[in-house]
């Protein structure tokens, strides 16, 4: 294996350990999958990106995204909710500090 192929196989394993990283050091893991629930709100006060999403006190995912809705009259949060828990459909999500 000649030097040059040897340093582009390094490079390229350092970028992938920098991208996964930088996606660990928010919050989120790339090798796992999960849901999208998304909710919606008036007021966020307190509520960032990568806040933990707690179900009694155990964390089943995080908020991974905030933005306002088409028509502009309230808040849209996107929760990253980890694959195995199951949420019933009539489930309310309160923030709380």
């Amino acid at each position: 294996m000649s030097n040059e192929t040897k340093i582009g196989l390094l490079a390229v394993i350092a970028v992938a350990m920098l991208v996964w990283g930088f996606k660990f050091l928010k919050g989120k893991n790339i090798l796992s999958s999960s849901n999208y629930l998304y909710a919606q709100y008036d007021n966020v006060d307190q509520l960032s990106p990568s806040s933990p999403v707690l179900i009694n006190g155990f964390q089943i995912g995080i908020v991974s995204d905030i933005y306002f809705k088409d028509d502009m009259q309230g808040l849209e949060v996107e929760l990253d909710i980890n694959k195995g828990v199951k949420v019933p459909k009539n489930a309310v999500a309160n923030i709380v500090s």
